[in-house]
């Protein structure tokens, strides 16, 4: 009987990993959607991360180069981004991150 617990034990394992693999892929699947639309819609090259705890979208961050931000405000640049993201993500994020770049000149 005790060795009976090792196998069901893994397979338990393994099947909560292939759920964790799902969603991982789904939540690249919506990051690669919020890259191209922040192309597409904004002209923007930006990156994006996401941060899940214990099934919660915890995070959103987005990264943009400083020289393609222009003049905007922080808000300015909050208000064309965030509709994006909202768009694609079916949750809000907690914190959403905006970070503008500046390249340290040498």
């Amino acid at each position: 009987m005790k060795k009976l617990w090792i196998p069901v034990f893994f397979a338990l394992f393994a099947l909560s990993g292939c759920e964790m693999a799902a969603d991982m892929g789904h939540m690249m699947g919506k990051m690669d959607q919020v890259n191209e639309s922040l192309k597409t819609e904004l002209n923007l090259n930006a990156q994006v991360g996401w941060n899940i705890q214990n099934g919660t979208l915890a995070q959103v961050t987005v990264i943009l180069p400083g020289h393609e931000a222009g003049e905007k405000t922080t808000n300015e640049l909050k208000d064309l981004v965030y509709p994006i993201i909202r768009k694609h993500f079916e949750k809000e994020p907690q914190v959403f991150q905006l970070v503008v770049t500046f390249p340290i000149a040498q």
